[in-house]
């Protein structure tokens, strides 16, 4: 009585509970396989990702390390000569400095987006686009920063001050003693650069220096002194004398645009002057040290980036 009645038997009851149980342990065999090639594939993902952020870091170290070994810093003031030409330098010049791969910024930029000198990278880039593109344009016009100041001095040599009225007689001493310290001035800094020393052009520039009476740029016999004391910093005196030429430069480029009568005798065009004087200003501005500075520092921070990836 009061029997539960089935058509199963025990052995029955048996094998449909194994089956069942044993297709329950399957499932969450399946899915704890599931679960793992998941986070597998989640890791190899992430492997990846690191990968590609070493690659990209190996890629700016290299770019570095060959933008600071291969460049004598000092060789990149030679630019703002105005005595020498291109041929003058070939075997000591610098070319530009390499620039980071862009594409593979811009591609990577969500991956390496978390580098807390991010930022650095791409602002050195900028600077390394502005600084070749300035340097590229006064190395390829050394020798027409040359032949614009000697067509300049011919010129000025040719003309007969006395023929001229006598207001204008000072006018003309003046800019030909402006022009002759600028020739003088552009001398030396071959030599510096090149032999670290300059004295022999010591005498003649100081001379020259001394006769401008009216339109001295702003420069005083101490600054002169310390180009030529080779007991100074090297670098400190190629800057200063760099400074010093473009001083003048921009003098003499003022003399020529506010002076009309100096234009209409020496019926100079003057137009690829300004453009000089403009770029070896920006030149000035752009700050050769400070890029190389700026480059050793996110060298370093590239350098101990690359460690802590290693490490993991």
């Amino acid at each position: 009585m009061n029997k539960f009645h089935t058509f199963f038997e025990k052995s029955d009851w048996a094998s449909f509970l194994g089956g069942y149980i044993g297709s329950g342990i399957t499932l969450i065999g399946i899915a704890i396989q599931i679960f793992y090639d998941k986070k597998s594939r989640q890791e190899e993902k992430e492997e990846e990702k690191r990968k590609t952020v070493i690659e990209t870091l190996e890629h700016l170290n290299f770019v570095i390390q060959k933008n600071l070994s291969e460049n004598n810093k000092n060789w990149f003031y030679i630019v703002h000569s105005y005595t020498i030409s291109n041929w003058w330098i070939r075997g000591y010049e610098n070319e530009a400095l390499i620039e980071f791969e862009q594409t593979s910024l811009i591609q990577n930029s969500k991956l390496i987006h978390n580098l807390s000198f991010y930022n650095d990278i791409f602002e050195v880039n900028k600077e390394i686009i502005k600084f070749n593109k300035t340097y590229l344009f006064l190395k390829e016009n050394l020798s027409k920063k040359r032949a614009f100041l000697e067509n300049l001095e011919e010129k000025i040599k040719k003309i007969k001050i006395e023929n001229l009225p006598i207001e204008n007689h000072y006018i003309f001493k003046e800019f030909l003693n402006l022009v002759t310290f600028f020739s003088k001035i552009s001398m030396p800094l071959f030599n510096l650069i090149k032999d670290e020393g300059c004295s022999y052009y010591k005498e003649k520039t100081l001379n020259s220096f001394n006769l401008i009476k009216f339109s001295t740029p702003r420069i005083n016999k101490s600054e002169l002194d310390f180009i030529f004391n080779e007991k100074e910093n090297l670098n400190k005196r190629i800057q200063k004398l760099v400074n010093l030429i473009n001083i003048v430069a921009h003098t003499v480029f003022f003399d020529l645009s506010s002076k009309p009568i100096l234009n209409e005798f020496l019926n100079i065009d003057f137009n690829n002057f300004e453009i000089f004087t403009k770029f070896d200003n920006d030149f000035i501005h752009l700050n050769i040290d400070k890029l190389l500075n700026d480059l050793s520092e996110l060298h370093i921070k590239i350098l101990l980036e690359l460690d802590n990836n290693n490490k993991i």
